[in-house]
C-alpha cells in the first residue's frame, strides 16, 4: 500500500543522500522506472550518486509485496504532521510511485518536504561549496 511506502520514506530519504546502493523489484519495467524515478525525487536536486539497480519480474515476486532490507539505523523519524496532511493515500490500484511523482497534492507535499529536508541537510556545506 502507498501508506508502508510512505512510512519507509525517511529511510530511503538516508539512503539516497548518504549513496547507499539501492535495489528496486517490481513486476515490470515500467514500475521499476517509477519507483526509481520516486527516489530520485526524494534528494531534488541533489543530484544522485547512489548505484540503482532496476530489475523486472522474478520468480521470487509471486504477489507484489513492498520490503526494505538494510542494516542502515535511521536518524529521522516520519514527519506525523506531513503523514496526517496527506488525503487518499490508500487508494486501490494507485501505485506507490504516484505518491512522489504524481500531479496531486500529496506529491508536491512530499517533494516539498524532502526538498526542504535536503536543503537543511545540505545548508551547513553551502560555505564550502
Amino acid at each position: 500500500t502507498c501508506r508502508g511506502v510512505l512510512m519507509k520514506l525517511w529511510v530511503l530519504w538516508e539512503l539516497m543522500l548518504l549513496g547507499e546502493p539501492v535495489m528496486v523489484l517490481a513486476p515490470n519495467p515500467s514500475q521499476s522506472s517509477e519507483a526509481v524515478s520516486a527516489l530520485l525525487c526524494l534528494i531534488s536536486p541533489l543530484p544522485s550518486t547512489a548505484r540503482l539497480t532496476s530489475r523486472g519480474p522474478q520468480q521470487l515476486l509471486h504477489e507484489h509485496t513492498q520490503w526494505l532490507w538494510t542494516s542502515h539505523e535511521p536518524y529521522t523519524k516520519p514527519d506525523t504532521e506531513i503523514l496526517n496532511s496527506l488525503v487518499d493515500v490508500d487508494v486501490p490500484g494507485l501505485p506507490a510511485s504516484e505518491i512522489l511523482t504524481g500531479t496531486g497534492s500529496n506529491s508536491s507535499t512530499l517533494r516539498r518536504h524532502f526538498a526542504e529536508l535536503t536543503a537543511n541537510f545540505l545548508a551547513p556545506f553551502t560555505p564550502f561549496i
